[in-house]
Order: structure tokens, then sequence, then C-alpha cells
């Protein structure tokens, strides 16, 4: 994937517009992001620079290492993920057949986020 197909993906999963997204951003100054630098990001045309990944980083809570063209999946850059944590909590709590129906969900989460 593409550092803008990467962008693009991380913002639909979190339901955001881009100017949603554009708000949550700043530049090397410290301004705000317009919602058009988002688009010409996602769509290829150009990249931010070092400083702003950074920025987009954080705001998706995941390692700069991500947006490398030869980086893996996202599950191995996500950083300090609490709600992770809790959801395997969670998980051990639960009875087996619970944990299944569990399973059965975030497979389901995870097939209508991909369609």
């Amino acid at each position: 994937m593409t550092f803008g197909e990467k962008l693009k993906s991380l913002r639909k999963q979190n339901g955001w517009t881009m100017e949603e997204l554009a708000n949550r951003l700043s530049d090397d100054s410290g301004r705000s992001i317009k919602k058009g630098r988002v688009s010409i990001w996602e769509s290829g045309q150009n990249e931010p620079n070092f400083r702003v990944v950074q920025s987009i980083g954080s705001v998706f809570n995941v390692s700069i290492d991500y947006f490398k063209d030869n980086a893996g999946p996202l599950s191995k850059y996500v950083k300090d993920d609490r709600t992770k944590q809790e959801l395997i909590s969670i998980y051990n709590d639960l009875i087996p057949k619970r944990r299944i129906n569990l399973l059965n969900y975030a497979k389901e989460q995870i097939n209508q986020q991909n369609n």
C-alpha cells in the first residue's frame, strides 16, 4: 500500500471525513492542516513532511514506520493499545461459549470494515 492508501484506510477505519482528519493535524509551525492537503496525500499526488507524518502517527496511535513502503500489517505498528489489553482481559474472563461468540462478532466486524 502507498502512503496515501494507508492514510485513507486509517481515516476511514476511524469514520472520519478528510476535514475531520485535517482538523486533528498540524504542520511544522503548528498551523492546522486543510482538507485539500489530506486529499492530495490520499491521492498520492504528494506526501507530507516528516513532522506531519509524526502528527499523523500520533493521531492514529501508530508508529511512523507503518507508513514505509515495505511495512507489514497495521497490527504490528499500533502503539500502546489499551483497548486491545482490555479486550484480552474481557476475553479471558468469558466462558468458552461466550469466547466463541466474541470471536464471531469480531470476524463479522472485520468483514464489514473491509467491504
